[in-house]
């Protein structure tokens, strides 16, 4: 199976993988419980309502700050392989990375906490412990006291389970991340009702692979462990986004060059998540010293109007980012005066969009996919 790739914004919830209890469960506590989820199971079998398995799971967690947040500890501590790949990532360091940060400063709004550092209070400034956390165990894991995550390759077999209630639901790996990568613009944004900020979710329905959920790609089976690796590192992996795209360049006439573009196992558009991620294609032509004399660009992404309609609202304009192959052309006026033209192709993570001169948008990251030369 191809591995599904994404792009997040930033974008945020931890998957599958099983949480615990606030407190650790001594061995013989540990013996009762198994024993009691192997009745639980058997009583399923007869009376299906005994133990829900597709339960409808709510938007990330939002709790009072006084919650103790070493509650996400005993998840830690009973799960430590899922807590190592989970330190470290971008789910963990939702609301301390510097892209995030920087944007944050900006727009301090408690639209950004909800799903930033979502165990706080959205509407005060997150204390220092739970902003420490971002988007940990609990926050994706728990509702209502109780540990939901997928069906896993056991089934929900009594022997994989013990310490807490689990509930089990097929389309957890899914359901548990839409809240947080689908979502409208903010009001006062000044975007029609309905209109969506990011909408992965959707451009994941309409792929072919929607028969797969985000974690059979995002949180990948650890052959070591038997449990899901929850990294996360997507749009921050070098070798992960190239190996996302196939790219081919010829020059179809003197002064024209076409770019053969194509997604490998990618799950959605590419890319996705955040707003202003694009692709970014350009050709430089050059003289013989060497000299740059033409540049031609074209940015791949989601496009909006520059001012307000009558309605007062923002207009899109239609998104070119990539959800299947697609050949793109470049033509340059010098190109029959030039010794080479060197093209390139990459993935770019915009933290301030210049809508009149894209090319001066300020980067927050930068991966080139792709590179090549072509002479005469």
């Amino acid at each position: 199976m191809q591995r599904l790739v994404a792009i997040l914004s930033l974008s945020l919830a931890s998957l599958l993988g099983l949480a615990c209890d606030p407190l650790e469960p001594t061995p013989a506590e540990l013996d009762a419980a198994t024993e009691d989820r192997a009745q639980a199971f058997e009583q399923r079998d007869t009376d299906p309502d005994a133990l829900p398995t597709t339960p409808e799971l709510a938007t990330p967690e939002r709790v009072d700050v006084d919650i103790d947040p070493g509650d996400n500890q005993a998840c830690v501590d009973c799960h430590p392989a899922a807590a190592q790949t989970w330190t470290g990532s971008l789910h963990q360091r939702a609301w301390i990375e510097p892209a995030f940060q920087t944007s944050y400063a900006r727009e301090p709004l408690a639209f950004c906490r909800t799903c930033h550092v979502p165990r706080a209070d959205p509407e005060h400034e997150p204390p220092a412990q739970l902003a420490a956390l971002g988007v940990d165990c609990v926050s994706c894991h728990v509702r209502d006291d109780v540990v939901h995550t997928g069906l896993g390759e056991d089934g929900g077999s009594p022997k994989a389970l013990a310490g807490h209630r689990v509930v089990r639901s097929a389309d957890f790996g899914e359901t548990a991340c839409a809240s947080c990568h689908q979502f409208e613009f903010p009001r006062k944004a000044h975007r029609a009702p309905g209109t969506l900020m990011q909408k992965t979710m959707l451009e994941h329905e309409r792929s072919e692979w929607s028969e797969l959920d985000c974690a059979d790609c995002h949180f990948p089976k650890r052959e070591d462990t038997g449990g899901r690796d929850h990294g996360m590192s997507v749009s921050r992996d070098p070798e992960l986004l190239r190996a996302s795209l196939h790219a081919a360049v010829t020059r179809v006439d003197a002064d024209t060059l076409r770019f053969e573009l194509e997604p490998v196992g990618v799950g959605h558009r590419f890319p996705t998540g955040d707003l202003f991620r694009r692709l970014a294609l350009s050709v430089e032509a050059r003289d013989h010293a060497g000299r740059v004399i033409e540049v031609e660009r074209r940015y791949l992404a989601r496009h909006f109007d520059a001012e307000v309609d009558g309605h007062g609202y923002i207009g899109e304009a239609p998104d070119d980012r990539l959800s299947g192959p697609a050949s793109v052309s470049l033509s340059l006026a010098r190109a029959d005066q030039a010794a080479e033209l060197r093209w390139q192709v990459s993935y770019q993570r915009v933290d301030s969009r210049d809508h009149a001169h894209p090319e001066r948008s300020q980067l927050a990251g930068e991966v080139v996919l792709a590179r090549g030369v072509i002479t005469p």
